[in-house]
């Protein structure tokens, strides 16, 4: 369950860890940058309600507390620096474990900005794990930010390359079973696949607190055949991560509006296999320098 901790009860937390929910907490950064945007109605910021939230679930629950995952929703305007100050020693957050992703501005028409403090910054925090990857580093001073992307792009080495062939009736990777991983519920009952899709979107609907709208889910499922000619042709139809919310257009699933975000999905593939190649080129071309022993 994804949720911003504000209205989180000694009541629902007890709930919750009985009933075994696995609790995301939704976060942008240290407080400073928390409390730009993630406000109440009054527009005081939440980082401290949250920040005490979870420092009462250690208190009553420290078991459960232990499976706390942080939703780090980062803003690439801002300095890597600064955001990852979060995970740092004396953190209420530095222990917990980390899903670092961009935040995305398409609801309101806007282009992803990334700032040079955050791109320069980011690459080196990544250019440290992985040295301390191959023990190069010491992995207590890498940034657990850094260290969850390259232990993301180590997970999915496999897919690459043990990746099946196509069958006779495929779909493009992508879309996830709607509903079934991150349900979300607005304010008014309604049912949508994920927090990250718009909930003033018809389309995105998959049903309220009354039951669910299955055909509607399953129209998100098989986005896939609203392009199946253009993704018939595709080289990136096993590599693809088009989620159907890149369909969503005024309300509607458009095929015009999925096939504007090819290029970023084969961009993101690209770098993908430009990450496979690096961590199986290292351990080949240079066995001596990641088995020397380094005292730090």
């Amino acid at each position: 369950m994804t949720t911003n901790a504000t209205l989180l009860t000694d009541e629902i937390i007890i709930y919750l860890k009985e009933q075994e929910v696995l609790m995301m907490i939704s976060l942008d950064g240290p407080k400073e940058i928390n409390d730009l945007n993630r406000v109440f109605a009054d527009g005081s910021g939440t980082f401290d309600k949250i920040s005490e939230r979870i420092n009462r679930i250690k208190e009553i629950a420290p078991d459960y507390a232990g499976k706390l995952h942080i939703s780090m929703v980062m803003d690439p305007q801002n300095d890597f620096d600064c955001i990852n100050e979060i995970c740092l020693d004396g953190s209420e957050f530095q222990k917990l474990y980390l899903s670092p992703t961009l935040v995305e501005r398409e609801l309101i028409d806007e282009s992803t900005q990334f700032s040079e403090q955050y791109v320069s910054k980011m690459e080196y925090q990544n250019f440290l794990a992985l040295l301390a990857q191959y023990g190069r580093y010491p992995k207590e001073l890498v940034s657990p930010i850094a260290e969850r992307m390259i232990s993301q792009t180590l997970h999915e080495q496999p897919d690459i390359c043990n990746g099946s062939c196509l069958l006779e009736t495929d779909v493009p990777s992508g879309p996830c079973i709607p509903g079934q991983m991150r349900l979300f519920v607005n304010a008014d009952g309604l049912l949508f696949p994920c927090e990250r899709v718009s909930e003033k979107s018809p389309a995105m609907q998959i049903g309220s607190l009354d039951g669910f709208d299955l055909e509607s889910a399953k129209r998100m499922l098989n986005i896939g055949v609203i392009s199946q000619e253009e993704c018939f042709k595709c080289w990136c139809f096993r590599y693809c991560n088009m989620c159907v919310k890149k369909a969503d257009h005024n309300g509607r699933l458009s095929k015009e509006a999925k096939l504007s975000h090819c290029e970023e999905s084969k961009a993101l593939a690209y770098r993908k296999m430009e990450q496979f190649l690096l961590f199986k080129e290292i351990p080949q071309y240079y066995p001596e320098q990641i088995n020397r022993k380094t005292n730090y």
